[in-house]
């Protein structure tokens, strides 16, 4: 609480990690609940993540103090997700907003950018509408690849379950975007989960429809797979971005 004190001026938001802890003391609460009226008068996030975070959230929320104005404290279930927020909010502060269109047409999606009106039109009637509520898996690790995800509308999370038992995020994605492509290529089983971070809408073209293209409409399926390969590429890249910046 010192270094939040000494250090939060330079700071839009402050993230308390409680992963590791399994007692909570009212002191411990009430020292807590000042810090975030202190930072709520000045405009800025207490944000709480881990198991006790449930435990300590009715005790700041149900403050009215604490929640009389639009800043308030903000809990998470893991440490990744809430650093996530804050780079949003840090990006809409800026003014770049972040980015990503709540909803996009089919005409719009990544995936179809090389197909004309008529293969569009082609497409779409092979594909299915799928609808998802927020916190729903949409795809399971060690499911068969059946289908390949073109997402709509809302966001979704790329994760793998860690040794220990903890979830790690792998990517977020949002509307253009497409997942499940990988796999279907080799028929190799789902490497991990997709869920939905908020309510999400997919098309889903199934891996017979796909394969069925090659024989009936070859030139929708190679701009498919160049679709795919520009993705892979994309994703690549970025990883061997992140590595190099981790290696130092």
């Amino acid at each position: 609480m010192r270094d939040v004190v000494d250090h939060d001026q330079r700071r839009d938001a402050i993230v308390l990690d409680l992963s590791r802890v399994t007692q909570v003391g009212e002191p411990a609460a009430r020292i807590l609940l000042d810090l975030q009226k202190n930072l709520a008068e000045r405009g800025k996030h207490l944000v709480l993540t881990g198991a006790a975070h449930s435990r300590l959230l009715p005790l700041v929320v149900a403050d009215p103090v604490a929640t009389s104005g639009a800043r308030g404290v903000l809990g998470f279930a893991d440490l990744d997700t809430a650093l996530e927020w804050c780079e949003n909010h840090l990006l809409a502060l800026g003014g770049m907003g972040v980015g990503a269109p709540a909803s996009v047409e089919l005409a719009e999606h990544e995936i179809c950018r090389s197909l004309d009106p008529a293969g569009l039109a082609h497409l779409e009637r092979l594909l299915d509408r799928k609808r998802f509520a927020s916190g729903d898996f949409i795809v399971r690790k060690g499911d068969p690849a059946e289908e390949i995800y073109l997402l709509m509308s809302g966001e979704v999370s790329v994760t793998v379950t860690l040794p220990d038992g903890r979830r790690k995020r792998l990517s977020t994605l949002s509307a253009g975007m497409t997942f499940g492509e990988l796999a279907i290529v080799d028929r190799s089983d789902r490497s991990a989960d997709v869920r939905a971070d908020t309510a999400a809408e997919c098309y889903v073209l199934s891996a017979a429809e796909f394969e069925r293209l090659g024989d009936t409409a070859p030139k929708i399926q190679i701009a498919l797979l160049k679709s795919m390969q520009r993705s892979a590429h994309q994703m690549v890249s970025r990883l061997n971005q992140e590595v190099a910046a981790l290696a130092g």
